[in-house]
């Protein structure tokens, strides 16, 4: 994509690129999208903390204009993967707007700026991408409540994920105290291990030494082949 059309269409999704508040100096700025085709929004979106109300777009009542006429503050969609802010949003009447570029399938995390603190939260859930996702809705409900889309914030930013424990290897033959050679059975001495052979059709353990087989690995008279 042209770099022209790149950035018509980061507009068309509601993408900025730098903050629309004037005097304001943006948290974050879209990085590198040009390897991205799927595009995804929410509109309009508003926070929470502990619960409650939080930051920009909400009204003290119908009758009361917002809380903040204007702000800094600030959210962004961030690829979980690789680290890159794939939008960031611009200020509406009811809250923010909110569009990126993503990849099929992949997670999608958001963070929010409050601009008062000088401080950045993580939402509590990710966004799976799905080409023409839509989260939030200018609609009211049964009791006139807006459905914007509620971004819950954490206190603290969470843990890093664990990384998983490596497998550990494949010793179908790590068993094998004994082996068997020219019917006299023999104790595997200190330091030495059997080894798998013919594993593609009748797979056994041999104690072998220098390449050379001495004889067939068992246990009291069984095999001590275990397969993985």
């Amino acid at each position: 994509m042209a770099t022209g059309d790149l950035k018509k269409a980061l507009v068309l999704i509601g993408v900025a690129a730098t903050s629309a508040v004037e005097g304001c100096t943006p948290r974050w700025v879209v990085g590198d999208v040009s390897s991205f085709s799927e595009t995804a929004t929410m509109v309009p979106a508003r926070a929470t903390l502990d619960g409650n109300p939080f930051g920009y777009g909400y009204y003290l009542s119908l009758d009361n204009p917002p809380t903040e006429l204007t702000s800094c503050d600030q959210i962004a969609a961030i690829g979980v993967a690789d680290g890159i802010v794939r939008g960031t949003s611009t200020l509406i009447d009811k809250g923010f707007s909110l569009g990126w570029l993503g990849i099929h399938s992949e997670e999608i995390e958001f963070q929010y700026y409050r601009a008062s603190e000088d401080k950045a939260y993580y939402a509590a859930s990710k966004y799976t991408m799905k080409a023409g996702g839509q989260l939030g809705s200018f609609a009211v409900d049964a009791d006139g409540l807006s459905k914007a889309f509620i971004l819950e914030l954490l206190r603290d930013p969470p843990s890093p994920s664990a990384s998983p424990s490596p497998s550990p290897p494949c010793l179908p033959c790590a068993s094998c105290t004994k082996y068997v050679r020219e019917g006299t059975t023999y104790e595997l001495y200190e330091g030495t291990t059997c080894e798998t052979t013919n594993e593609a059709t009748s797979p056994r353990c041999e104690f072998k030494h220098a390449g050379k087989s001495y004889g067939v690995c068992g246990n009291e008279g069984r095999s001590c082949y275990l397969p993985c």
